[in-house]
């Protein structure tokens, strides 16, 4: 949480340059020029852009670093690609119950604040479903990959 967003940002700003594609160019610098329009606009307002950068976006980003750190696995059945993670209410909540991805996925229409009660109607269903692609929460995730990666680099289906 608290390297994560700034690795991530780097490896993906250093990826665009080193493709050296003009769209990926192109978007970086429209996506910094924008940056630095916004940031002017808050200090204009009274909100000092370090403030901003440091204490609201960098923690939004490793928050939403953590509910998509583990959403997906490769395997050949699609049901069984998106986890259900029986988070605790704080983590639900702040996650909009996304943490049910595969009923996310079967019923993208429905409300975020219904998908806990779909699962828990039929919560053998979905779990058969996903393979048993359970997870018990977000904390003990996070302390099981606390030294290894979740995942490899290269896509076992590449």
């Amino acid at each position: 949480m608290l390297l994560g967003p700034a690795l991530g940002w780097l490896a993906t700003l250093r990826a665009a340059v080193r493709s050296g594609q003009r769209q990926q160019l192109l978007v970086w610098s429209s996506h910094l020029l924008l940056l630095g329009l916004l940031l002017l606009w808050l200090r204009q307002h009274g909100i000092a852009p370090g403030y901003y950068l440091l204490c609201i976006a960098y923690p939004a980003l490793a928050l939403a670093m953590v509910r998509s750190f583990y959403e997906h696995r490769a395997v050949p059945d699609a049901a069984a690609r998106s986890v259900l993670n029986e988070a605790a209410w704080p983590w639900r909540l702040l996650f909009l119950n996304l943490n049910y991805h595969l009923v996310h996925h079967l019923h993208p229409g429905l409300p975020w604040y219904r998908l806990r009660q779909a699962y828990l109607a039929e919560r053998q269903h979905y779990q058969q479903l996903s393979g048993g692609f359970v997870e018990q929460g977000y904390l003990p995730l996070l302390w099981r990959h606390r030294r290894r990666p979740v995942i490899d680099t290269l896509h076992p289906f590449a």
